[in-house]
């Protein structure tokens, strides 16, 4: 279950925009690996890594080009509270169970 005091950020990835974009689009898939991303406002990104296999333990490797022109970006991990760095110019999942997520906001990106 997730804690209420992470709630509020997910509901706020949710219910903002950066103009008029839409909800979040699915930006990179690989086998059962997904990938979706939301622009907001001051050019944050809401994003989820999603492993929809099966069975199979994985870990998912983002591109930050996949978002922008970036060399690094600041996370932070909406489910848990704790806060990080892109390693590299990727985002990457940690190893993700059958089914499961990663939800990030993904701020202060730089090139």
């Amino acid at each position: 279950m997730i804690a209420l005091q992470h709630a509020g950020l997910a509901i706020a990835v949710n219910q903002q925009y950066r103009n008029n974009s839409n909800a979040g689009d699915l930006i990179m898939t690989n086998g059962t690996q997904q990938v979706w991303a939301k622009p907001l406002p001051n050019w944050d990104y809401g994003v989820v890594l999603f492993n929809s296999d099966d069975s199979q333990l994985q870990e998912i490797i983002l591109p930050l080009s996949k978002l922008g022109p970036f060399r690094g970006c600041y996370l932070h991990d909406i489910w848990t509270g704790k806060d990080s760095r892109t390693s590299g110019a990727v985002i990457k999942s940690g190893h993700l169970a059958s089914h499961a997520a990663t939800f990030y906001y993904v701020s202060r990106c730089y090139s």
